[in-house]
């Protein structure tokens, strides 16, 4: 959008201004909706269950979080090339 404004020569505050009033109009329409009270109340901690202890340990040594990245993309083989980049910690 900023392009196609930008082609036809409008100044950088207009487009700015037309762009930051349509963000505000978004927000105090959202903002304008009911909410409503939850018949249940939410709860606000972690849940560990005892009976899942030998999955959490297993979890948390294996470095999940690691895993995940590495097999989305972010740090291992790239889907378009289909090539496996090794690491260290990731078989």
């Amino acid at each position: 959008a900023v392009w196609a404004a930008l082609s036809i020569e409008i100044d950088y505050v207009w487009i700015y201004l037309v762009a930051g009033g349509g963000v505000l109009a978004v927000a105090v329409v959202l903002a304008s909706f009911p909410r409503f009270a939850s018949k249940t109340p939410q709860r606000k901690s972690i849940v560990l269950r005892r009976r899942y202890w030998l999955y959490y340990g297993l979890t948390f040594l294996s470095g999940a979080g690691q895993r995940g990245r590495i097999r989305s993309g972010m740090m291992g083989e790239s889907p378009r090339y289909r090539r496996k980049i090794r690491c260290r910690n990731y078989p």
